[in-house]
């Protein structure tokens, strides 16, 4: 099912023309009728540069996620001293997404919307727009919410219907990982996952997850709906539910507090039904899809290539998205690291490997055999 071959710009042109290759050592990649043109990158980081580029060209085109704006999102673009989603971003440009803004003010959600992300709001919606947001997901639309703590998003009616819960609480975690990683205990990890598609590749590679700044998200049953939580604290995690985190050392209340595990993100699914669906031929989506995380911060720039959050955070709109396929643990890039060493260094290099460590064993050797003589 793959076929690849080197093409001579000198003995084969037609091909070259074919190709509109316009410089050597292009890579040149196609499925049927779809075709991306990558430079040829160094062999450590072929496989990272070219997988992308492969699942694009086999899934036939871009799958188009819109991210909500108008509420204090995070921004979609770098700027200096701001934390962005600008890495994200790119991430997904490398996954075959097309990222958009979209505010529901002041536009309906277009029709060639794969998914919606509502990253980070820090002012509540308008009730018109979460109305847009419930009617979506009636019709078989796909949502991510990362929803930090202390937040009001003005979701409510959303989360009501789908029995979710967004703890009014800050995780922390003291657990002998968090120590050992010096994270701090604001900083909730995971190592613990559900048994869900998104998570899947995460828990066989055993990968962590680092969230700084999280809270709760538990789920109430709803007749129709699907809930599988994702994301799991460990025991030694708890629900800090006191407003002011700095008024003195953290101890676990358990009057007030809520013990762990806690669960901090939850998958949810709805069958849909078939006057709801968008296409007139009833052929739209089966299902509606909903995820819900109580972090934001995990997909930041910086905090996003930590441990397995970028896989995370593609695994899930990709789950979203129903590319199953390219639910995985990414490759890594190779980084380049070097050992600069001076000449003065590399002559005691030489001397102390080829005289000082033949004289160490020596008279290791003849110590022993004096003392055994």
């Amino acid at each position: 099912r793959f076929q690849f071959e080197f093409v001579d710009p000198n003995r084969d042109p037609l091909t070259v023309q074919r190709l509109q290759v316009t410089q050597n050592n292009t890579l040149v990649v196609e499925s049927g009728n779809n075709r991306q043109q990558l430079p040829q990158p160094p062999a450590p980081e072929l496989e990272s540069k070219l997988t992308p580029v492969l699942a694009k060209v086999v899934n036939r085109g871009e799958v188009v996620a819109y991210f909500v704006q108008g509420h204090g999102e995070v921004s979609l673009e770098a700027r200096e001293g701001t934390p962005t989603l600008a890495q994200a971003v790119a991430a997904l440009g490398q996954e075959g997404y097309r990222v958009e803004p979209l505010n529901l003010v002041q536009s309906q959600i277009p029709e060639e919307a794969d998914v919606l992300v509502l990253a980070g709001p820090q002012r509540a919606l308008f009730p018109g727009e979460v109305e847009k947001l419930q009617d979506y997901l009636a019709k078989g639309g796909r949502l991510l919410l990362l929803i930090g703590p202390r937040v009001d998003a003005g979701l409510d009616p959303l989360l009501e219907e789908w029995g979710v819960v967004l703890g009014d609480d800050f995780i922390i975690e003291v657990s002998s990982v968090s120590q050992l990683l010096g994270t701090g205990p604001a900083v909730a990890l995971v190592t613990t996952y559900g048994d869900h598609p998104i998570t899947a590749p995460l828990a066989e590679q055993r990968l962590m997850t680092l969230f700084p700044l999280a809270r709760s998200v538990d789920t109430e049953v709803r007749e129709g709906i699907q809930a599988t939580p994702l994301l799991r604290t460990s025991p030694q995690s708890w629900g800090e539910t006191s407003p002011n985190l700095e008024a003195g050392p953290l101890q676990f209340d358990p009057d007030q507090d809520k013990p762990g595990p806690l669960t901090l993100g939850v998958a949810l699914t709805r069958q849909v039904k078939g006057d709801q669906k968008t296409s007139e031929s009833q052929e739209g989506p089966t299902e509606a899809r909903l995820v819900v995380i109580g972090n934001v911060n995990f997909a930041l720039d910086g905090n996003l290539r930590q441990q397995g959050n970028r896989d995370l955070f593609l695994n899930t709109l990709n789950w979203l998205t129903e590319r199953t396929e390219q639910i995985s643990i990414r490759p890594k890039s190779i980084t380049d690291r070097r050992l600069a060493v001076t000449g003065q260094n590399f002559r005691w290099l030489v001397l102390g490997s080829t005289v000082l460590l033949p004289l160490v064993a020596l008279g290791s050797g003849a110590v022993l055999w004096w003392q055994r003589r």
